[in-house]
């Protein structure tokens, strides 16, 4: 249970998108690049890789809000692994290879996957099927079926969201519509199967990579699932939904350090009360199944387990809510009574109850200690460096936040003087850089256990190259890295720090074979 191994080693690890790595086909990928990239960083000391959640990005493209909480993002299955496969031609894959592009363009991704990965599904009828894809269809029994048959359907419905369908008997999944759809979409039932089959393929390789070098992986559960999803759809007893079927309270929360009017996500709320009738049955095969996908499961947005916003359904910002008691501890304890090995990380930022962290501590789980939030009060602020326990794990920012160097350029002339201050230098007016550097000093030899960089403040990219910014609609999850970037030269600083500050990695090392 939580995060800690026996040995409480010191370490450190980088933060980066799969979908943010080099690629000629438009978004990062399972392939080479990613085994590459595991190779450079266990080459500079690094233990862990921390990524955002592998589930299929919504409309605006956030991976936080899926079509479903189980089922993998097939966009980012690697081209040149299925030419290896001989599932598709390599003049096909070369007529729609570009140049290594500059940000994700899930335009190009979603034109151009679609084709080549019809392509290979056709290919893959010819032959006959693996062991392992039986194997695969029996492990993920519990979500795959309603998955496929969701997500056919919406292509049968113009794309358009479950509770838009023109068939109510599927719209309120009764079983003569069920079965009658999928009989009727059968071959794009198998067509779905098939990419999860190969995603989750591409995956288990890149791991054993992984496991070869002794790099871990951490990775996301978001607490809320997305109101037009397989999930709530097939389990809609699980969901605060009225007759309709609408959702009676969505999730959100209340103004705090990324906007003033407050998050309004939109998530249908869950019904605990049903839950709990079963143990928690739905939600206990989430952490299981992320647990299967990860080293380290980030449970983003923990403090809803101890209390969680609600915001009135059709409401235009989450300025007015209401707080309600989440299902705590009782969870836990049996989530920990059929997994007790499970590690965790709890994502406990924002405006925090002092609950919240009695609940953290009693689940025995690490929190977040982010330094861009750690000057707007007095030293007794818990994001100061001085100010961690070795019960946290320490970022200069996450993929939320800012980049560091955006970060400094942007921020107002007090606080700059407290930064400059913290890092020693309170007369002068250093350079941006060597700030950050200051800053990545302070944090790796904090007593966090472990810290975690991200890739733009190692390369020290400004504002333009952050992740996402909340409540922004558009041009967010963009950002990707040129091919080259992620080299021992750009690596050599945070290397030096993870062996000055003890966090280096000194377990088995990568070798040729491990990437291919």
């Amino acid at each position: 249970m939580g995060f800690n191994m026996s040995n409480k080693k010191r370490s450190s690890g980088i933060l980066l998108p799969i979908s943010a790595l080099p690629s000629q086909f438009g978004i990062g990928s399972l392939g080479k690049a990613a085994k590459q990239f595991v190779k450079e960083i266990r080459e500079a000391g690094q233990s862990y890789w921390q990524i955002l959640p592998l589930t299929i990005p919504d409309f605006v493209n956030s991976p936080y809000a899926s079509p479903s909480a189980f089922a993998g993002n097939y966009w980012l299955i690697d081209i040149d692994s299925l030419v290896s496969d001989r599932l598709i031609d390599k003049s096909s894959a070369d007529f729609y290879r570009r140049g290594f592009f500059k940000k994700v363009d899930y335009n190009f991704v979603r034109e151009v996957k679609s084709k080549l990965f019809e392509s290979a599904y056709s290919n893959f009828l010819k032959v006959e099927k693996p062991q392992d894809y039986y194997m695969f269809l029996k492990d993920n029994e519990l979500w795959l079926d309603n998955y496929l048959l969701y997500i056919s359907a919406k292509e049968y419905f113009g794309d358009r969201a479950w509770y838009e369908w023109d068939d109510e008997g599927l719209r309120n999944y009764e079983s003569a519509s069920c079965d009658k759809y999928r009989e009727m979409l059968a071959q794009r039932m198998d067509y779905h199967r098939f990419l999860q089959y190969i995603f989750y393929s591409q995956l288990d390789e890149l791991k054993r990579c992984m496991d070869d070098c002794c790099v871990e992986l951490i990775g996301d559960l978001p607490f809320y699932v997305s109101y037009d999803s397989a999930d709530v759809w097939a389990n809609g007893e699980l969901f605060l939904l009225d007759e309709k079927r609408s959702p009676q309270l969505v999730a959100g929360v209340p103004p705090d350090f990324f906007s003033d009017d407050g998050q309004l996500w939109g998530n249908p709320i869950y019904n605990f009360d049903k839950m709990k009738e079963n143990g928690y049955r739905w939600f206990i095969e989430r952490f299981e199944h992320s647990a299967m996908l990860y080293d380290v499961v980030r449970i983003d947005h923990f403090r809803a387990f101890d209390t969680y916003y609600t915001v009135e359904y059709g409401k235009t910002n989450a300025c007015t809510g209401e707080w309600k008691t989440g299902i705590g501890y009782d969870f836990f304890a049996k989530l920990y009574e059929k997994n007790p090995n499970i590690r965790l990380i709890a994502e406990d930022l924002g405006n925090l109850f002092e609950s919240v962290g009695e609940l953290r501590g009693k689940c025995g789980l690490p929190g977040m200690r982010v330094v861009q939030f750690a000057f707007d009060s007095d030293a007794d602020n818990d994001f100061l460096t001085h100010n961690y326990t070795t019960d946290s794990i320490g970022y200069l920012g996450t993929h939320d936040n800012n980049t560091v160097m955006g970060w400094l350029a942007e921020c107002p002339v007090w606080l700059r003087k407290k930064v400059l201050a913290y890092v020693g230098s309170p007369d002068c007016d250093l350079l941006d850089d060597i700030i950050r550097e200051k800053l990545f000093a302070y944090l790796s030899s904090s007593v966090a256990q472990t810290v975690i960089f991200t890739v733009q403040d190692i390369l020290a990219q400004s504002s333009e190259y952050r992740i996402n910014t909340p409540s922004k609609i558009g041009g967010c999850w963009e950002y990707m890295v040129e091919t080259g970037q992620i080299n021992q030269s750009n690596l050599a600083y945070l290397k030096y720090l993870t062996i000055l500050y003890g966090r280096e990695n000194r377990e088995c090392k990568c070798s040729e074979d491990s990437i291919g």
